[in-house]
């Protein structure tokens, strides 16, 4: 690459939209991190609807059974985000080996003192 072209003004290349010496093959792809939205939507409806609602369920209602089912399936909704949330931290390397790291510390540590788990 011939620096002496490609520096502008102040030693800095200049604005340019022409793409010299390069090619894009194929097109551009917009990803994104479904996981992600789907992990705040489910954690989101489970705590601030679905809880509530549980609660005024049991409240007008007076049935234990309606009151289990309907916890039952926020358990369901809670794990499920839960789930995609270790998944989507496990993307991201930095908070996964910080997470491990803290972890095998807070381990250690219980196992010195001989503190049951």
């Amino acid at each position: 690459m011939d620096m002496v072209h490609a520096t502008g003004d102040g030693g800095v290349p200049g604005p340019s939209t022409t793409m010299n010496g390069t090619a894009l093959v194929g097109g551009l792809v917009m990803d994104g991190d479904k996981a992600s939205i789907i992990h705040a939507i489910l954690f989101s409806f489970a705590i601030l609807i679905m809880f509530p609602f549980n609660v005024i369920l049991v409240g007008f209602f007076k049935t234990t059974k309606l009151h289990v089912w309907f916890s039952g399936l926020i358990m369901i909704f809670v794990i499920t985000g839960f789930a995609l949330g270790i998944y989507v931290s496990g993307e991201y390397n930095r908070v996964s080996n910080r997470c491990k790291l803290s972890f095998a510390k807070l381990t250690r540590r219980w196992r010195s003192r001989n503190v049951p788990f």
